[in-house]
């Protein structure tokens, strides 16, 4: 097992993440992912090889285990700034002992012997998510948060306040340096940030953001010297950072942090030297910024991931599948997805199947998990709707089918009623027979398309119409009326 360990430590890799969002985000009625694609951002491929004696008991076993925590290491690495953050005896530790839960895949594709040892190499593909969900939670510097995060929508309004003496003239004056830095990184973890005014932020950031992240830095004289050659003076200012994301709305502190430069090393001092006293307050805020802000982000991707991603329960119907291979498969993939803990099969008739997951996360997450998870298995779906904790899936067909969908109208009068069916395209199904009551009907129609779709026919057939729920299988409408007109029903 001493080699074993040795051969643990082999060098680890990392990746990124898509669509997810808690609220607000928009998925297209259709799924179109390509099964490479959905492999590439899902999973990471690793080709190891392991060597262990051969004499050991079930040493093929515990050769395969072995590659499968190298290959684990390997995905790992990519996924960091360095690889050489992973070399510490705990967290190879932390990764060992989860390494099955990380491998989605494996193929033994070789299996030799050399002299006293077995010698086994796999082709492994290992799951993203989960690892940089992991990677992240033990405060690593990540190059991306990838869709388990459900990444916010995040306002900025943070200043780098200067104030200080010089030959006896005050200064005083704003700088958007550490703002700018927190933009950048959150931009590379892929985590939209909307530009908002401050003075108008009380005016729309309910509606367009969930964080707001407040901060303010100081930056104070640490000491000022004349150069060793006699030429001129060398200033080093200090900075104070503090930090605060604000869930929106309520303004409710969800992460807090405050950094200094306290800590700083002797090395660090020619880093902050500079000429005049500008530059020198430029390069303490730059310094203490770029230092800390990864610290931030991760912690507020987290504090966000706890606050939002609460268990839920999710049901799925999915329709078109109806041998009992293709029913497990379906199972399978739901099972497998990340941040599921639980899966039943609450009901198959003919070609529908009904599924109850338990999930940490938005509904709007699973879908993508899942859709991306089918892809990968070459099944192509299309999405009926989405639905507080309800689901609705078909299968996709080179020869497609209609559906039953209801159109629900309320305050529509007999002659807008009459005028709506003479310009909508599609074939009524209870012409004959509906009844309009108290300005409200109900219309069958057979469509072969999504239900958002169907809306959309709807609401281009009269410019008065406007669309109030596209719910499961009905899509509600009503008339535009000018203010004080009277409705004769």
């Amino acid at each position: 097992m001493g080699l074993g360990i040795i051969l643990g430590t082999v060098i680890l890799f990392f990746l990124q993440c898509s669509r997810v969002g808690s609220q607000g985000f928009n998925f297209p009625d259709a799924f179109e992912l390509e099964p490479e694609k959905a492999i590439k951002e899902l999973l990471q491929p690793a080709r190891v090889t392991a060597k262990i004696p051969k004499s050991i008991p079930n040493a093929r076993q515990q050769a395969i285990l072995l590659a499968k925590r190298q290959a684990v290491a390997q995905a790992a690495g990519e996924q960091l700034e360095s690889a050489m953050l992973l070399q510490n005896d705990e967290l190879r530790r932390y990764l060992a002992i989860r390494t099955e839960g990380y491998i989605h895949e494996y193929n033994v594709v070789e299996e030799t012997v050399e002299g006293d040892y077995l010698v086994v190499t796999i082709e492994a593909w290992v799951k993203k998510l989960p690892l940089n969900k992991d990677l992240l939670f033990k405060n690593l510097p990540v190059k991306a948060i990838y869709e388990w995060a459900g990444k916010p929508r995040v306002t900025l309004d943070v200043i780098d306040k200067v104030a200080y003496e010089s030959k006896g003239e005050a200064k005083a004056y704003d700088l958007p340096i550490t703002e700018g830095e927190l933009k950048d990184l959150l931009g590379k973890m892929e985590i939209v940030v909307k530009e908002i005014p401050a003075d108008r932020l009380t005016e729309r950031y309910q509606q367009e953001v969930e964080l707001l992240i407040k901060g303010v830095s100081v930056t104070r004289l640490g000491s000022s010297q004349e150069n060793p050659d006699g030429k001129g003076i060398s200033y080093r200012y200090f900075n104070i950072l503090q930090l605060t994301a604000y869930e929106l709305p309520g303004m409710v502190s969800l992460v807090s942090k405050n950094y200094d430069q306290s800590q700083i090393l002797p090395e660090d001092l020619s880093d902050l030297a500079a000429s005049s006293p500008d530059e020198a307050v430029k390069k303490a805020i730059f310094f203490n910024s770029r230092r800390n802000i990864p610290d931030f982000a991760r912690l507020l991707v987290k504090a966000w991931y706890e606050k939002v991603n609460k268990p839920t329960t999710v049901n799925v119907e999915i329709r078109g599948f109806s041998n009992g291979q293709e029913v497990n498969t379906l199972y399978d993939i739901l099972s497998r997805l990340d941040d599921v803990f639980q899966v039943r099969l609450r009901a198959q008739l003919m070609d529908r199947s009904e599924f109850e997951a338990e999930f940490r996360g938005t509904v709007e997450r699973f879908a993508g998990l899942f859709e991306k998870y089918a892809a990968m298995k070459n099944l192509s779906l299309n999405r009926l709707t989405l639905h507080q904790e309800k689901l609705v899936y078909e299968r996709k067909s080179e020869k497609p089918y209609a559906h039953r969908f209801k159109i629900a109208f309320r305050d529509i009068t007999q002659q807008q009623l009459i005028t709506f069916l003479a310009s909508f395209p599609l074939q009524v199904a209870n012409r004959n027979d509906f009844k309009l009551v108290d300005g409200q009907v109900t219309l069958l129609v057979d469509y072969v398309g999504t239900l958002q779709e169907l809306a959309n026919l709807v609401a281009r057939s009269m410019a008065e119409i406007e669309i109030v729920t596209v719910v499961d299988d009905t899509v509600t409408a009503k008339i535009r009326h000018q203010s004080g007109v009277k409705i004769k029903k």
